[in-house]
């Protein structure tokens, strides 16, 4: 299998990263693979205190990984942020932290996510709002089409704060497309795997939008000039 850099594919990440070395670039892993079984069984969302819920597809295929799957990102990607690794027992990693606050202390679900950081030996936090229909950045909403959905905000930040000029950012499990277009924001070329077809076609409507509305954007502050 020959993979291409700026490109999302439909399959399983264990069959796509074995590859990866082929690309010859230094790799920053960002990932967020499933740590519990329920947010992809429809209506996970329905409870808490606002009797609005958003009614998103039930995810067929839907695995925890496995001590392997973390094997093989540690051997393909120099530098790993893993999220929900207070969920795993995984060997031979260090300390670093990011805490993401979501200030949302009113809802039932959790207050914070963390992540494992490889490029940290301490605790970072990041603080955004994110608790049902109500975010940060109000004037930019953004349309939530996945349970485990982040903000791009989120990963804006960790692109800002660890990634590093030439590096491939490497997402094993897409899901929304929140750090791809991250990645298209801030410059980053990127590689994604996403196993569910409906969530695959999902985010690459939304990844294809958000590059149209980033042109626009860029032509704009260019003064009029054409951006490639």
């Amino acid at each position: 299998m020959k993979l291409k850099i700026n490109t999302i594919y439909n399959i399983d990440c264990m069959k796509g990263m074995p590859f990866i070395p082929e690309l010859n670039r230094e790799v920053l892993a960002i990932v967020d693979p499933p740590f519990f079984s329920g947010p992809n069984k429809k209506n996970y969302y329905k409870g808490g205190n606002s009797k609005k819920y958003i009614d998103y597809s039930s995810i067929e295929k839907w695995e925890v990984p496995k001590q392997n799957y973390f094997n093989e990102l540690l051997k393909v990607s120099a530098n790993q942020i893993i999220w929900g690794i207070n969920y795993f027992h995984i060997k031979y990693i260090g300390p670093g932290r990011i805490i993401w606050d979501k200030k949302n202390s009113t809802s039932s679900f959790s207050d914070a996510e963390i992540a494992f950081c490889g490029l940290e030996n301490h605790v970072r936090i990041f603080r955004y709002l994110w608790n049902g229909f109500l975010q940060e950045n109000l004037k930019e909403k953004e349309i939530k089409i996945h349970p485990t959905q982040k903000p791009i905000a989120l990963y804006k930040w960790c692109l800002q704060k660890y990634a590093r000029p030439g590096q491939l950012i490497l997402d094993t499990h897409m899901g929304s497309g929140s750090l791809i277009c991250a990645c298209i924001e801030e410059g980053y070329d990127y590689i994604a795997f996403e196993t569910d077809k409906y969530y695959y076609q999902e985010a690459d409507k939304r990844i294809q939008e958000f590059k149209k509305r980033h042109k626009r954007e860029l032509f704009k502050k260019s003064g009029g000039k054409i951006i490639k």
